[in-house]
């Protein structure tokens, strides 16, 4: 193994990763279950922290499953429109099987989801339950006022 970014590891010649293709931002999560949790508060006067926890998973499940369709249109389109000949010359396989890294060349192929924004997020959490949901010093309106 060998480093290929900032902290990624590939099979030198075998495994051609998507690293930086895409991101997903955990404070949009964030942000949209705080929405979503401040118009539920307003409606029904009740809302606890597992229901924000909740909205936030949701959402940040929406945004990964998002990327990987993405992966899947982008993968056929790079193939027949942007073959890497100078890579795929340096890679295991694509001379053998007569095909480009991004047609199926490689044994390897594979995709991340980088996340952006785990301390933001992780912080405002702890915030957010001690202030508005244990303490009750402030509202999730106030909250989205804000922000």
């Amino acid at each position: 193994y060998c480093f290929a970014g900032c902290f990624w590891y590939v099979i030198p010649g075998q495994e051609f990763p998507y690293h930086d293709l895409t991101a997903v931002s955990g404070v949009r999560a964030l942000h949209r279950a705080l929405d979503e949790a401040r118009l539920v508060a307003q409606a029904s006067g009740d809302n606890t922290y597992e229901d924000v926890w909740r909205g936030y998973c949701r959402y940040l499940e929406d945004a990964v499953a998002a990327r990987v369709d993405a992966y899947h249109i982008i993968d056929t389109w790079l193939a027949g429109h942007y073959p890497e000949m100078v890579a795929s010359l340096l890679m295991d396989g694509c001379l053998e099987r007569g095909r480009d890294m991004n047609a199926g060349g490689v044994d390897y192929s594979h995709m991340t989801v980088l996340y952006v924004g785990l301390a933001n997020v992780a912080d405002s959490l702890c915030a957010l339950k001690q202030r508005v949901f244990d303490e009750k010093r402030v509202t999730l309106a106030d909250v989205s006022a804000a922000l």
